[in-house]
């Protein structure tokens, strides 16, 4: 159920266009209380380390967001980081992943997104890689 719930938006900031016109839409559901926070990294202040403050946030959130493009799938941070946390949250059941697809064509080989074939490619390395 999504009233009241905090939503977490993952995203790259390549698509950080597409992603503020979802957010106009979901604004009703958050001025009605349907949804208690549409949070983004854009309220990440200045001086605020951004991934201890996204993994809580992440932690935080009954709905996650995957906005995947390609660009989305080539940040380190992105798929590696916040979908994988994501997903094992999912897993878990301590909330509901939503992945969408924010292009057409943007994603190589299956372009479902509910069909998320999520391999990460992590090591030590990978996390202090690119952000976005």
């Amino acid at each position: 159920m999504i009233f009241g719930m905090k939503i977490f938006c993952s995203y790259s900031h390549k698509d950080r266009k597409l992603k503020e016109r979802l957010e106009e839409h979901l604004a009703v559901l958050v001025n009605a209380g349907k949804i208690s926070t549409f949070w983004s990294d854009d309220e990440i202040t200045t001086g605020t380390e951004f991934d201890p403050k996204i993994r809580r946030e992440i932690d935080e959130a009954g709905i996650i967001l995957l906005l995947l493009s390609a660009s989305y799938c080539k940040s380190v941070y992105c798929w590696n980081i916040e979908a994988r946390i994501a997903l094992e949250r999912d897993e878990n059941g301590q909330a509901k992943v939503i992945p969408i697809l924010m292009r057409a064509g943007g994603l190589a080989g299956d372009t479902n997104p509910k069909v998320l074939s999520y391999s990460p490619r992590s090591s030590a390395s990978d996390e202090q890689g690119e952000h976005r």
